[in-house]
């Protein structure tokens, strides 16, 4: 458990409502005891190590009384009537998800956290599955965000870009949650699950996103101890069946950090010459890292071949999956579709996907 709340309101029916959505969907991250008078939301403040309070707005007067006994955060739940000025103000009539991401945040925003436990043996189910190219123009982005839909299909599925030349492949409603992500690295506090919890939102085609970097060069900040520490983070959250990272090109300063410690490295390739070339000395000086640090990462890569023209012609043998040149498609958005739907990826195995 991460987090112990208590919900102080005298609207009974929305705090069932609440806390049963919260044992549904976060019961492993938040526990939330809800009362109805001054005297027991003192007993439980009392009484537990409690690190967020919320308010109905109707019993506002009360928080004094209840912040001289802790020093939680302190949120009000309101209809619109509370004007926010001293407490944090949620709106009570946004969706509950909302409202338990508003939960999250508050409490990795505090001033000090706790020793939090993360991790579980679920997450030997997890994959961690990174896309890259040795060269650019190869459409990396495009079948990274297609394979994130296809798995979605069938597990749930988080997607993140890690490619600091290029905005959004398409539009996210996660905004730049990535920016969360980067100031939870920075701080070294035991947060990171947390603001992930709290940063991402899932995008209409069922894949969770927290969105990009509104300052894509924040990304160069990022060494070897952060990108660790990114990894462990996603680790803790094994809800997640399929994680896809988007690298973006391969000579990023911590693609080598991020191929060392993900499951498998899909690099895409196109048929154009001179890719394979690329590819070839590309590996090569993947196998030389390897030897350097005693791994054996090149096992993990396989090459995708995107943009193909000729069909199987154009495939080799070796090649782990291909998509069509695709000339028709109006958008971004309609070519990631269809390659999502096509059988780009029977060869590429998420948990479910193939």
């Amino acid at each position: 458990m991460w987090i112990k709340a208590v919900f102080y309101t005298r609207d009974s029916e929305y705090a069932d409502r609440l806390a049963d959505y919260f044992d549904r969907y976060y019961s492993d991250k938040v526990a939330v005891d809800t009362c109805q008078t001054l005297e027991r939301a003192s007993t439980l403040l009392r009484d537990g190590n409690v690190e967020v309070l919320l308010l109905g707005d109707e019993v506002v007067e009360d928080a004094p009384v209840l912040k001289d006994i802790s020093n939680c955060q302190i949120a009000v739940i309101s209809d619109g009537s509370f004007d926010g000025i001293s407490y944090t103000s949620l709106a009570k009539y946004q969706s509950l998800d909302n409202i338990c991401r508003e939960v999250l945040k508050m409490y990795s925003e505090a001033g000090s956290s706790k020793k939090l436990m993360f991790g579980s043996d679920d997450s030997k189910g997890q994959k961690i599955i990174a896309f890259t190219s040795a060269g650019g123009g190869c459409g990396a982005s495009t079948v990274a965000r297609a394979f994130a839909r296809k798995c979605a299909i069938y597990d749930k599925t988080l997607y993140f870009e890690l490619d600091p030349y290029q905005g959004p492949i398409i539009a996210s409603n996660a905004g730049n949650g990535m920016d969360e992500i980067i100031f939870a690295l920075q701080s070294r506090r035991n947060i990171l699950p947390v603001r992930i919890m709290s940063a991402v939102r899932e995008e209409s085609d069922r894949v969770y996103s927290f969105g990009v970097a509104s300052n894509p060069a924040d990304l160069f900040e990022l060494g070897k101890d952060e990108i660790k520490r990114l990894i462990e983070g996603i680790r803790a959250l094994p809800e997640y069946e399929n994680v896809i990272i988007d690298v973006g090109n391969a000579t990023v300063p911590y693609a080598d950090e991020i191929f060392e410690l993900v499951d498998r490295v899909i690099c895409v390739s196109d048929a154009a010459m001179g890719s394979d070339a690329k590819y070839a000395r590309f590996l090569s000086a993947m196998n030389s890292r390897s030897r350097h640090s005693g791994s054996d990462m090149v096992r993990k890569f396989f090459v995708f071949r995107n943009m193909v023209e000729h069909g199987m012609d154009d495939v080799a043998d070796s090649d782990i999956g291909w998509a069509p040149f695709i000339q028709s498609a109006q958008s971004s958005e309609e070519i990631i579709d269809r390659i999502a739907n096509s059988d780009a990826f029977r060869y590429v195995r998420g948990n479910h996907a193939t």
